[in-house]
């Protein structure tokens, strides 16, 4: 059955300047031509490169009846892109919305850059809109967990004029030689380094987990550490939902695409694993995913702390410039010297529907902002 087309609201060609070529469903081969395509090389998170991607792509397409799409934009006088745009177009009850690939797993959001097709800031609001013409089958737009900068360069959707603040994440600076050298000086560091003296007399060395079968093995390992310390903290959901615990695996399987890696750190003696961490690596960012500690006769030596050392020194090795911690404002991150950086968001409905969904949006939180007050009255 063929749905009829959203009632589109009518607004001025701001994006005229700009040639949008929309990409459904785009196979993994396909993701690596469109990122090789970019003059100088894609910038990007390590959360927008093809092997991310398409694993998110692969457990998104079982429920709310996605579309995965990659919007290529260039300019009119321009054969090369500039800019990808990964977006999944989803249903939310009767409306449809477009919104960024990801799976609650992904730190950050946001477009692909051409190195080399540098994007002039008067140009940040047309090529939004350039995008936005191109959605003629959504009601709301919806790119949500958006930072400042790419691989160094400015985000033409959080310099937006359309962008407003979300949230916040926590981040470690590994730019410039000052910052790095205060860094080594901090008391958790120094904690560290005796900790992992010890660690290391009892004969656990630090290393990248790098065959198919140790990465899988350790990955079930680290879930089951992680499930186990959550029981023992009198939890008993399961932090990820079968889609998400796939798509670690399946992330994990392609490693690397050529642009950013995911990857598995770990302190080990022999095939014991004392702590575990998984994270998505490009050339400039390094974002932690998922942590765990082993078996607890280890954690008189902290290894949770001399982990996250080792993987802030394995980053620097790299030439890494900004490190993320991961999801969650949790205070151990602030002892490592991180600091709060916005996140931004981009909400702009489409149609009459999109309109409609953004004012129940309103209503619902008027209704419970009036629920908690009068909570605080009783």
């Amino acid at each position: 059955m063929t749905l009829a087309a959203p009632e589109k609201i009518s607004g001025q060609n701001l994006g005229a300047n700009f040639a949008v070529t929309r990409y459904d469903q785009p196979t993994l081969a396909e993701l690596k031509d469109l990122w090789s395509s970019m003059p100088g090389g894609p910038v990007s998170t390590p959360f927008q490169s093809p092997h991310v991607l398409h694993a998110i792509q692969t457990e998104r397409a079982g429920f709310s009846n996605p579309t995965f799409s990659v919007f290529s934009i260039r300019r009119q006088d321009d054969t090369h892109p500039l800019m990808l745009v990964p977006l999944m177009t989803i249903d939310r009850g009767i409306f449809k919305v477009a919104t960024m690939a990801d799976l609650d797993v992904v730190d950050v959001n946001a477009p692909v850059l051409a190195k080399e097709r540098p994007i002039r800031k008067c140009e940040y609001d047309s090529i939004l809109d350039a995008i936005l013409e191109k959605l003629t089958d959504v009601d709301l737009f919806d790119a949500f967990n958006l930072p400042e900068k790419i691989g160094g360069l400015d985000n033409p959707f959080f310099h937006s004029s359309r962008m407003k603040k979300l949230t916040e994440v926590l981040a470690l600076s590994l730019d410039g030689e000052q910052s790095i050298a205060q860094l080594k000086t901090k008391s958790v560091f120094k904690e560290a380094r005796r900790k992992g003296r010890k660690l290391a007399e009892q004969g656990v060395e630090f290393s990248e987990i790098k065959t198919a079968a140790e990465r899988e093995k350790a990955l079930l390992s680290l879930m089951e550490y992680k499930r186990r310390h959550l029981r023992e903290a009198g939890i008993t959901r399961d932090p990820w939902s079968e889609k998400q615990e796939r798509f670690f695996k399946n992330a994990l399987n392609s490693y690397s695409d050529g642009y950013a890696q995911t990857t598995l750190l770990a302190l080990r003696r022999n095939d014991e694993i004392v702590a575990v961490a998984l994270a998505f690596v490009s050339d400039s960012e390094f974002h932690g995913s998922l942590i765990s500690m082993g078996d607890e006769h280890w954690y008189r030596y902290s290894p949770g702390s001399v982990l996250i050392c080792k993987t802030i020194e394995w980053a620097l090795e790299r030439g890494i410039r900004q490190f993320y911690f991961g999801p969650g404002p949790h205070d151990y991150k602030k002892h490592f010297g991180a600091q709060t950086y916005p996140l931004g968001r981009i909400l702009v409905p489409l149609t009459a529907k999109g309109r409609s969904y953004l004012a129940l949006r309103a209503l619902k939180r008027i209704k419970n902002e009036l629920i908690q007050t009068i909570k605080l009255c009783d």
